[in-house]
């Protein structure tokens, strides 16, 4: 995920000839997208034991818990991206 995320940036002339750091760029994306997965990815190891615990409460409340943690996932990555873009514009 890590490497897409390197090899995702094209590099243009003027983008070359403005001056701007780069690396220091793809840098910052890399370790932004990697806390993200491993923050996303050490909950979704306990998700079945947080499952069973919301589950005990309501099991209502348990699927209603996975299914925000899901839109969740891809929303923190829609955000970043909607940053992103305000950025560069």
């Amino acid at each position: 995920m890590i490497a897409m995320v390197l090899c995702a940036s094209e590099w243009t002339r003027d983008d070359l000839e403005d001056g701007r750091d780069h690396l220091s760029e793809n840098r910052k994306a890399a370790i932004a997208a990697a806390l993200i997965l491993i923050g996303f990815g050490v909950v979704a190891y306990l998700m079945p034991r947080i499952m069973l615990a919301i589950g005990e409460y309501s099991p209502w409340a348990a699927g209603t818990f996975a299914a925000l943690f899901v839109l969740a996932f891809f929303g923190v990555f829609w955000l970043r991206a909607r940053a992103q873009k305000k950025k560069r514009d």
